[in-house]
C-alpha cells in the first residue's frame, strides 16, 4: 500500500526501520527491534512510587476483562494516520488489579523491551479507559513488527506515546520526560488542532502529561527592557533563543525577566543556538535553573 502526503523530518535518517507500505499500519522503529517473543512469554516488570520492582507474569492478567476498540493511531511528526482494530485490556485494570499507582500529580513511564524507547503519561492520562495493553490488531495476534506481542495504545495521543514491545511501568513524582522530547525530535505529545478536529479527539479530564504546544511565535532576539514572553498555557515557559535576559531573582521565590510574577513554572525550555550551549547552561546556572530542555534553533 502506498501512503500519499508522507513527511519526512530531518531526524527520519536515524530510524532503525521505516516502512511505509507495510500493512495494515506503516512500520517505524527508531532503535532496532528486540527478539520477538511469545505473549505468553511476556514478564512486566512493574514498580508504583518509591515501590520496589515485581514481575507480573501474562498469566497473571487472565482475570482482566478484555476489550475491543477501533480508534485511529496518528503519527503527527511523518504526517499519516490509520483506524485499525486493537484487541487488549485496558490499562487503568491492570493498574488498579495489581495495586500499580504513583502520586495523583505524578507519572508513569513506560518501556520498550529495545532497552532505548521509553515515554512518560501522566497518572490522569494512563487512568484514562482509551489506553490499552493490546495484544491483538485486526483480529489477529499482534505481529512482532508493529510492537507485538503486547504494546502500548494511546489513542489521544500522538502515536509514538503508544509504546511497543512493552516490558516495564514504573511509577515518578516528576515528569520523566520521555525520549522524544529528550532527542528534541517532538516537543509535545499533544496533537495539533488539524488532527484533533479531524478525528474529534478530546483528551483526558485531569493533568497533562507533556508541555503544551506553542501557540505563538517566539521572538527572534533575547528579551529587552519592557518586553514579555507570553508563557504556553498551563505548564511551560519557553526561553527565546539564546537565553532570555534573566533576573537576578531566578525562579521559585526567583522568576524570569519577562514572565508574569503569577505563573506557576513547572518547565523551562530553552531555545539555543549553535555554538550557545555552554553560554546558556551557564546563564540558566546564574539565576538557580539546572533542570531544563533544550533544542537547537538555526
Amino acid at each position: 500500500m502506498k501512503r500519499e502526503g508522507i513527511l519526512h523530518p530531518k531526524f527520519s535518517e536515524k530510524f532503525a526501520r521505516i516502512d511505509f507500505e507495510a500493512e495494515p499500519l506503516p512500520v517505524l522503529t527508531l532503535y532496532p527491534a528486540p527478539s520477538p517473543i511469545a505473549l505468553d512469554a511476556v514478564r512486566l516488570e512493574v514498580a508504583g512510587l518509591e515501590e520496589h520492582s515485581r514481575i507480573i507474569p501474562w498469566a497473571a492478567l487472565g482475570d482482566l476483562p478484555r476489550v475491543k476498540t477501533t480508534p485511529a493511531i496518528i503519527c503527527q511528526i511523518f504526517n499519516w494516520s490509520e483506524t485499525v482494530a486493537w484487541e487488549g485490556v485496558r490499562l487503568v485494570d491492570f493498574l488498579d488489579y495489581f495495586k500499580i499507582d504513583t502520586h495523583p500529580d505524578g507519572y508513569f513511564a513506560f518501556y520498550s523491551r529495545d532497552k532505548s524507547f521509553f515515554e512518560g503519561l501522566s497518572r490522569d492520562e494512563a487512568r484514562d479507559p482509551r489506553v490499552l495493553l493490546a495484544f491483538g490488531l485486526n483480529g489477529e495476534p499482534l505481529p512482532e513488527q508493529h510492537g507485538g506481542p503486547l504494546r502500548l495504545v494511546v489513542p489521544f495521543l500522538q502515536g509514538y506515546k503508544s509504546v511497543k514491545w512493552i516490558h516495564a511501568i514504573r511509577g515518578f513524582r516528576n515528569d520523566p520526560v520521555g525520549i522524544k522530547r529528550l532527542l528534541g525530535q517532538s516537543p509535545t505529545g499533544i496533537f495539533n488542532e488539524k488532527w484533533r478536529s479531524q478525528y474529534q479527539i478530546v483528551p483526558p479530564a485531569g493533568k497533562v502529561g507533556d508541555p503544551p504546544a506553542l501557540t505563538q511565535p517566539l521572538p527572534t532576539s533575547p528579551l529587552t527592557k519592557g518586553e514579555e514572553v507570553e508563557p504556553t498555557p498551563a505548564q511551560t515557559v519557553i526561553l527565546p533563543p539564546v537565553a532570555a535576559t534573566l533576573s537576578e531573582k531566578g525562579v521559585g521565590k526567583r522568576s524570569l525577566k519577562g514572565v508574569p510574577s503569577a505563573v506557576k513554572l513547572k518547565e523551562v525550555i530553552a531555545l539555543i543556538r549553535p555554538q550557545k550551549h555552554i553560554a546558556t547552561r551557564k546563564g540558566l546556572e546564574a539565576v538557580g535553573i539546572f533542570s531544563y530542555t533544550t533544542q537547537t534553533v538555526l
